[in-house]
């Protein structure tokens, strides 16, 4: 059972991106691309980020599903 967040993202974020050679893919570090998915409670997506920057908002007051 994992300890850790990391330990439990792996198999989602740096695994994948090892397996596909992803160099500077699935990890937050300097030197990454830096991408991100942010999930709200109900594991909707709420914010996406692409090489450090914003790519996709969702707003608070919009319908679940839209961005």
């Amino acid at each position: 059972m994992p300890t850790r967040l990391s330990d439990a993202l792996a198999p989602f974020t740096s695994n994948v991106a090892d397996l596909l050679k992803l160099r500077r893919k699935g990890r937050l570090k300097v030197g990454m691309d830096a991408d991100l998915v942010v999930l709200d409670e109900n594991l909707a997506v709420r914010h996406v980020m692409a090489l450090g920057g914003m790519a996709c908002r969702r707003w608070p007051d919009s319908p679940a599903g839209h961005v």
